[in-house]
């Protein structure tokens, strides 16, 4: 694994730019930011001030609306037990499923893209009403929104585009513009500001999709790249103004923080690479050492991955043939301490905008994945075990999300 600081040197992961993948990605996030606040640092300002009227209310339900009841005897979402996915369906509801007992159940309503991950935080769900909404007098095309699962509540937290947790899980970002962003923390079941970031000239968040590291949040050098013309990925230091440069990528995959750890990894795809055959990177974010993963099969790796809980491992999708689109990809498992990468037998899926949901569960001795059907693998084996929560529209989706313990 890349070590932390003072430590042995780091790793990498692969990747294959894919042209039409890859505008398939960008084609998805542009989606899920069809509207953007287009005032820059005065809509910013005064979607802190709507964000800041509604969270200074305490002890009020003004701005909450019911979701539909939970079915008799269900009972707290935490007195069942095994970890649980919620997720949001094309046709507005947010379903809950439990992993060990394969019960599902509807939680509330929502409003939002089923392409976009929800964002747990601070005990609440959070995610992007796609309609718009009145927030502190005024209509905003997208609204972020918070839901209680235990209650199947939910509340108006202010305009935004996209939210996403910081390295640690104890803030929450909203992204305002792709330049400007808001911090929330929680206590106490409380919401607060925490406060107002504006990125330095000539950087962007990534379209529809924040990932932040230790001490910091990876930013681009364009606000729409695309994949002829790949944007340079950084890392932006809030607290110093610091912006250090990876290098020309055709996105980030996924990070890795330890707890209480001041470095993190991130694994990303270079875009400098002859393809098919391109091998990606994860770099350790203190040290700056980096290393490189090759797939199996030679083909690269589909943008979008996880870290396991420990971070020596990184589950990833591997293309199996050098196809410019429309290919297959194997789920992989990589080891961020050999190097070594292995296939998991049968699960296969179609590159595409979903290509890249895996997430392991607690502990790391597993893992769920959507690919050609829904599976739970086993990190030691590497056996996997399909599985099915609900079918139809309810059927689980982009938009999962592990929700946490307890």
């Amino acid at each position: 694994m890349i070590a932390p600081p003072g430590t042995r040197p780091g790793r990498k992961s692969a990747a294959a730019p894919d042209p039409v993948a890859q505008a398939l990605f960008a084609e998805a996030r542009r989606r899920r930011r069809r509207i953007r606040l287009a005032a820059g640092a005065v809509a910013a300002t005064a979607a802190v001030l709507a964000i800041a009227s509604v969270l200074v209310v305490r002890g009020r339900t003004a701005g909450w609306h019911a979701g539909p009841a939970r079915p008799a005897g269900s009972g707290p979402r935490h007195s069942a037990p095994g970890p649980e996915l919620i997720w949001a369906t094309p046709d507005g509801r947010i379903m809950i499923g439990n992993l060990s007992t394969l019960a599902a159940r509807q939680a509330g309503n929502a409003d939002t893209d089923s392409s976009a991950p929800l964002v747990p935080f601070g005990g609440r769900v959070y995610w992007v009403n796609a309609a718009g909404g009145y927030v502190a007098g005024a209509f905003w095309p997208r609204v972020v929104e918070a839901l209680d699962p235990a209650t199947g509540t939910s509340t108006d937290i202010g305009p935004g585009e996209y939210v996403f947790p910081s390295a640690t899980g104890r803030r929450l970002y909203v992204a305002q513009t792709d330049t400007s962003l808001t911090m929330l923390s929680a206590a106490g079941g409380r919401v607060r500001i925490a406060g107002q970031l504006n990125l330095p000239p000539g950087w962007y968040l990534p379209g529809g999709a924040g990932l932040s590291v230790a001490g910091g949040i990876v930013v681009r050098s364009a606000d729409a790249p695309t994949p002829s013309h790949p944007a340079l990925i950084a890392v932006w230091t809030p607290a110093t103004g610091r912006v250090r440069t990876l290098g020309r990528a055709e996105g980030a995959i996924a990070a890795w923080t330890p707890a209480g750890g001041g470095y993190s990894l991130l694994a990303w795809m270079p875009a400098a690479c002859r393809f098919p055959a391109c091998p990606g990177t994860i770099t350790n974010t203190a040290t700056w050492a980096s290393r490189t993963l090759h797939s199996p099969l030679g083909h690269g790796f589909v943008l979008g991955g996880a870290f396991s809980p420990d971070g020596r491992r990184l589950a990833l999708f591997a293309n199996d043939s050098a196809l410019a689109g429309g290919q297959a990809a194997g789920l992989a498992v990589a080891s961020t301490v050999t190097g070594a990468v292995r296939l998991v037998p049968g699960v296969r899926m179609t590159v595409g905008e979903d290509a890249d949901w895996v997430r392991w569960l607690p502990g790391g001795a597993s893992l769920v994945v959507l690919a050609n059907r829904d599976y739970l693998v086993s990190a030691r084996t590497l056996t996997a075990r399909p599985f099915r929560l609900a079918a139809g529209p309810a059927a689980v989706n982009f938009s999962a999300e592990l929700l946490p313990a307890g």
